[in-house]
């Protein structure tokens, strides 16, 4: 019997709780990845970072028999969660066909044609929506991407699931059907990992 999703948020799927589908569509992703030897492993939500620890001033209030000083803030706390630290095998010649680290100072391909930049975190992953309807929600995170990368020197990637399994190849389960098992309908020439790195390694 194959593995199935939970029906109703948050989406229940090996004992683990994600907040949307298309996480588990990337998990499956990872999944191949790493039965290939090409990720070493991977974390799911890993731990939450700090981007601003808020501030606080005093005020001076004066009442009728006294004066003191009362904290207010200023604005609280910012923190943000990754989806997914990915730790990719470099040991592995075909890691170089999804990862490169960006500590290096310089890549061998334009960024748009690498599907995973890593840092010093590792690579650290936020699946986003084929569609992104909220265009505040879409600012935010390009603030997040900058605040990140001068506070902790990493890049975070942004994952379309549908364009990323397009662009490179689509995880086995998910040629299934969430719950029933049936062919998936996919409206893209579909490419195994195998077929994918061997095409590669044709060029």
């Amino acid at each position: 019997m194959i593995p199935i999703i939970g029906k109703k948020k948050p989406y229940l799927y090996d004992g683990i709780e994600y907040a949307s589908k298309e996480e588990i569509y990337f998990r499956w992703y990872l999944d191949d990845l790493k039965s290939a030897g090409i990720v070493k492993r991977f974390e799911y939500q890993p731990e939450t970072l700090v981007l601003s620890d808020g501030a606080k001033v005093v005020q001076t209030v004066i009442l009728k028999t006294k004066v003191k000083q009362v904290e207010r803030s200023l604005f609280r706390h910012k923190t943000y969660t990754p989806d997914y630290y990915v730790f990719f095998n470099n040991e592995n010649p075909a890691s170089i066909l999804f990862h490169e680290d960006l500590l290096h100072g310089f890549l061998t391909r334009k960024p748009k044609d690498i599907p995973f930049l890593g840092g010093v975190l590792g690579c650290v992953v936020d699946i986003k929506p084929q569609f992104e309807r909220d265009s505040a929600r879409a600012r935010a995170f390009a603030l997040i991407q900058a605040w990140l990368w001068e506070t902790y020197n990493t890049f975070v990637q942004p994952v379309v699931y549908q364009k990323l399994f397009e662009q490179t190849f689509t995880p086995d389960r998910f040629l299934l059907t969430d719950k029933s098992g049936k062919f998936r309908v996919i409206n893209y020439p579909v490419r195994t990992l195998h077929d994918y790195t061997h095409s590669k390694a044709a060029v």
